[in-house]
């Protein structure tokens, strides 16, 4: 594809490439246009959605929003059957000198963003609902220019994290609502900037630039930073344009993109993978797993003049680890709920251990109902016998474990397992000194098939009525449930009152795992009202109630 701009896929402070099955949607400027394009077997023409720049893409409720700002204010469009006419989101005073950031809860549209008056920089977030738009203060300073925009990312409860620069130093926050958390300082050498910032598998990710270096700190959600590393380790070079997701980080370096991934198997970066190309500039990365493969997407600008070539490139990489559980350190995991110790056998990552007398207790946070997992969980143990460990709570196993030899137990997790969005994990000394452990690890996929299909996971099947997700929602929430057996189901929401609202189900079902959409509506296609609901699941001789809470 070609573009007469030449940031077309940049700056790296917000998702403008995003990957869904069988392909990737990317968000792109061309001159004074906002752009898009699909791009699955065959790349389709680009559409053209209006005038403006910096445009990004937010996935929500099956729909894509592409959200752009021009000189007059913020403005998005959503693609079902065609894209839609551009709506406004905001347009009150604003004067935009940099790329803002907008992410989606169930709170609405956040907006990070940086303006200027005269010599004063203002860093704010804010939030835009249906009655209004409210806005905070982050940071301020004096300056004659600022370089780098804010990033923002969302975590899996709607909370948002901010990454600023200031002065040549980085700064990071989160907000509940319109309530702002501590501020962490993650770089003061007073050459850092660019921040590029992504939440995945409860770990906060965060790179910039810094006197020709990109950088890399991370944290559990709701701890400090854990130290910062040097991804790109390349003295001689000017690395640019750093970009984070999930466990990858993207750059340019002397007009070639670069990328380093997470490695799960040595718990530390691997090596530096780089795409030959022309000047490249502003990389953009996305993944798509499922059970089967994982897809990697690359999307970046290159040339020395226009027109500038946007590429797309994808690649099958290995499987991308949503949480690593390093185990066997001085601190406990974050997911730690019980431990007696841990020994360290040698210098390897399996060498280390958590140990207890009896049992090991975990408790992983921030599943998604609406995706499957597999676990891998690794034991190492030294004493010239086999142990026997016992895998209780979410997932059941009884592994043997050699003397001297680092021995993974892998499993499907049961998707009636994490229906709150968290996971148990109990290991049980069945012979042995103690109850050992080496590290977890988690792999998010995809769901394939349809909406309300049967699902299966390990042939573990029972009644259940999973609680919606989200809840409380403000619009589309998702509803889970399972039955032994085929049986007559009936899915129906009421209300407090009692009257039926919405019959989601109703008709006869095999054994098996069923996910329902719900947008809100009921039968007769009108939105509901504020307030307190009942989702009701009957089948056969069985009937489970959940409580749902309507956001407007």
């Amino acid at each position: 594809m070609a573009s007469s701009s030449r940031d077309a896929t940049g700056p790296g402070n917000a998702e403008r490439l995003s990957a869904v099955s069988g392909g990737v949607y990317l968000a792109f400027t061309s001159g004074s246009d906002v752009m898009y394009a699909e791009y699955g077997d065959t790349l389709y023409e680009p559409v053209r959605l209006g005038g403006g720049e910096y445009p990004l893409i937010l996935l929500s409720g099956g729909n894509t929003n592409i959200v752009w700002q021009d000189s007059c204010g913020i403005y998005s469009s959503v693609v079902s059957d065609g894209w839609s006419e551009p709506d406004t989101i905001l347009t009150e005073d604003i004067t935009y000198n940099m790329p803002l950031v907008v992410a989606s809860s169930n709170h609405g549209y956040h907006i990070g963003r940086v303006v200027r008056s005269g010599n004063l920089w203002r860093i704010k977030h804010g939030i835009k609902r249906n009655n209004g738009f409210t806005e905070s203060l982050i940071d301020s300073l004096y300056a004659d220019s600022i370089t780098s925009p804010v990033s923002m990312s969302r975590d899996r409860i709607g909370n948002m994290h901010i990454v600023w620069e200031k002065n040549g130093n980085i700064y990071c926050t989160s907000f509940a609502g319109m309530v702002c958390g501590v501020y962490d300082t993650l770089s003061n050498t007073g050459l850092s900037k660019n921040p590029s910032i992504d939440v995945y598998g409860g770990r906060v990710r965060v790179v910039w630039e810094d006197d020709g270096e990109v950088m890399f700190n991370s944290k559990w959600l709701g701890y400090s930073g854990e130290g910062t590393v040097n991804i790109s380790e390349t003295p001689d070079g000017v690395s640019r344009d750093p970009y984070v997701r999930g466990n990858a980080v993207m750059w340019s370096e002397k007009g070639i993109t670069s990328s380093r991934v997470f490695d799960p198997d040595v718990m530390d970066w691997g090596d530096i993978l780089q795409f030959p190309s022309q000047d490249a500039r502003y990389p953009q990365v996305a993944f798509y797993q499922t059970p089967h493969s994982t897809d990697m997407w690359l999307a970046w600008t290159e040339g020395e003049s226009a027109p500038y070539d946007v590429i797309l490139k994808s690649y099958k990489v290995v499987r991308v680890p949503y949480i690593c559980l390093d185990l066997g350190k001085e601190e406990p995991s974050v997911f730690t709920i019980g431990r007696g110790g841990y020994v360290e056998y040698g210098e390897e990552a399996y060498e280390s251990v958590d140990t207890d007398p009896t049992s090991l207790v975990y408790r992983i946070m921030g599943l998604d109902p609406g995706k499957r997992y597999r676990i891998s969980i690794t034991y190492y143990q030294e004493s010239g016998e086999d142990w026997e460990m016992g895998l209780s709570g979410d997932v059941q196993a009884n592994t043997v474990i050699p003397s001297n030899i680092p021995t993974t137990e892998t499993q499907w997790i049961p998707e009636l397992g994490y229906l709150d969005g968290a996971l148990t994990l109990c290991i049980v000394k069945n012979v042995g000194d103690y109850a050992i452990c080496s590290g977890i690890i988690i792999y998010e996929f995809e769901e394939e098939g349809d909406d309300g299909g049967a699902q299966t996971a390990g042939g573990y099947r029972i009644f259940g009525l999973s609680q919606n997700y989200p809840n409380p929602t403000r619009g589309e929430t998702v509803i889970r449930y399972s039955i032994p057996r085929r049986s007559n189901v009936s899915l129906k929401i009421y209300d407090i009152c009692g009257r039926l609202i919405k019959t989601l189900v109703d008709g006869r079902r095999n054994a098996g795992y069923y996910r329902v959409r719900w947008d809100g509506k009921d039968n007769g296609g009108r939105n509901v009202a504020t307030g307190v609901y009942f989702t009701r699941l009957e089948a056969g001789e069985n009937s489970a109630s959940r409580k749902l809470v309507i956001l407007k």
